[in-house]
């Protein structure tokens, strides 16, 4: 699916909107649409004019709105009317990343945010300006389940989409604001565990490790916030994946000896930064005929972390090297785990990708591991195509609010 995009003309007082079709299914589909002119006033955006059209071209005139002033932001396809990608025009997409909380209509706001990770994902908006995005507007939006996408996003666009080189700058970004707003948020609530989760996923400094240590030890209190068992797992675990010693995991297993306390265990033995920990895991997968599933699945959801590529370079070939036996000889639940979590998806680049071109171009694969391979080697060239994209970009944001 290719986007629509929508342009204004400040010289002719002209609206057009362009429609493009994949190359691989070159139709041009017919929509019915709006087209909805916002305008920031009192510091808020507010609809000044929408108008609906039938969009069934390449190229089609919005002529409703000819002789119409230049809009703060263009949105194609408000009310969300038909299915398509959209895409913001400049002057949109400035207005976007400065004033998007100021937009009161939520159905409005999804529309862009939507827009815009998938900018993202197709390497039209570069990683280092969708995270200020991000941070800069999430505080307009209320629903916990939103502002847990967005924030996952913004992990996304610091090590998936992101240029490696710029990872700790932004991830310090990210860190910064997770604080911030965990120390805002209302006392007890959703939103607060939200960014306290964030916070401790993206914490890498002296400064933040050291808060994050304090929420174990109960020396550091946030009014409101319960650091249970799960939180306190999810700290354990970021602890672990920057060089805890392995005290720290077996004491809080004595805390919570449950079952669910013995997988958080092993994904944060799986998380740490050694060559040991890493052959453990491979060790056991391979070997431990016995391990249950959930299991296996903690461990090898431990054993990715993309600030540990180089300890697990080493694993793409085994990986390939292991994969039909391991399909062949193990159950179809856990052969279809091992496809999809062990891809070597954190070793991003041209190696992994031919590697899998090699992989696939054998004999007898099975579908399912075919398609696992597939999609697995799509999301790599999108990653790819994002890092070329943001390692490009000269940064010129403003710090996020």
């Amino acid at each position: 699916m290719r986007p629509l995009a929508l342009s204004q003309s400040d010289t002719t007082g002209s609206l057009t909107i362009q429609q493009e079709a994949p190359p691989e299914h070159p139709t041009i589909r017919p929509h019915r649409l709006a087209v909805g002119l916002y305008d920031r006033q009192s510091e808020t955006l507010q609809l000044r004019r929408r108008v609906e059209l039938d969009v069934a071209t390449e190229s089609t005139p919005v002529t409703d709105l000819v002789g119409e002033r230049l809009a703060d932001l263009l949105l194609v396809n408000d009310e969300d009317l038909t299915y398509a990608k959209i895409r913001l025009d400049e002057r949109s997409l400035k207005t976007a990343t400065e004033h998007l909380a100021e937009l009161a209509d939520p159905l409005a706001r999804a529309i862009i945010w939507a827009a815009l990770w998938d900018m993202l994902r197709d390497a039209e908006l570069p990683a280092r300006l969708y995270l200020p995005l991000i941070l800069n507007n999430i505080h307009g939006e209320t629903d916990i389940g939103v502002v847990q996408d967005l924030l996952a996003q913004a992990s996304s666009a610091v090590w998936i989409y992101g240029d490696p080189t710029n990872a700790d700058k932004a991830l310090q970004t990210l860190a910064d604001h997770a604080l911030r707003a965990l120390d805002g948020a209302p006392p007890g609530s959703d939103l607060q565990l939200t960014w306290a989760h964030a916070f401790i996923s993206a914490a890498r400094s002296p400064e933040h490790l050291s808060v994050e240590r304090g929420l174990l030890d109960g020396i550091k209190v946030f009014t409101g916030l319960k650091v249970d068992t799960d939180l306190r797992w999810a700290i354990v675990g970021a602890l672990a994946g920057v060089g805890a010693d392995d005290g720290l995991i077996d004491a809080e297993l004595r805390r919570d000896p449950t079952d669910d306390g013995q997988r958080h265990a092993a994904a944060a033995r799986a998380a740490r930064p050694t060559a040991e920990a890493k052959e453990q895991v491979w060790a056991s997968l391979m070997e431990d005929l016995k391990l249950p599933l959930a299991t296996m699945r903690s461990m090898m959801r431990g054993f990715h972390r993309f600030d540990q590529r180089r300890l697990l370079e080493a694993y793409s070939a085994r990986y390939f090297g292991a994969l039909a036996t391991f399909w062949k000889e193990r159950d179809i639940e856990i052969g279809l785990a091992f496809a999809r979590m062990m891809f070597p998806t954190v070793v991003v680049g041209d190696a992994t990708v031919e590697a899998t071109d090699g992989y696939l171009a054998g004999e007898n694969i099975p579908g399912p591991v075919r398609r696992v391979l597939l999609e697995a080697k799509d999301n790599m060239e999108r990653a790819m195509r994002g890092r070329a994209a943001d390692a490009a970009t000269v940064e010129n944001v403003s710090t996020p609010r």
